[in-house]
């Protein structure tokens, strides 16, 4: 069984982070992730705006707006 513990620390002037986790059995192998929580962090485009840049691609803000593009695709095959 797996145990999955969530830690928040700060990043070191270094790079460095500690994780305390003293439930764990010392000498266990683990897997440690990472994900920042500053928006700041981010060192390109939001994926989402990539996505809406290319050609023939579309973000959808509703299923009304979903159900009107495939509709009009379909009535453009019956043309």
């Amino acid at each position: 069984m797996s145990t999955i513990v969530q830690i928040t620390t700060t990043v070191r002037d270094d790079g460095s982070i500690e994780v305390r986790a003293p439930g764990l059995t010392p000498g266990r192998q683990v897997t440690v992730s990472i994900a920042t929580t500053d928006e700041e962090q981010r060192t390109g485009p939001h994926m989402l705006d990539a996505v809406a840049a290319l050609k023939g691609h579309h973000i959808f803000t509703s299923a009304e707006e979903v159900d009107t593009f495939i509709r009009g695709e379909r009535d453009a095959w019956d043309q």
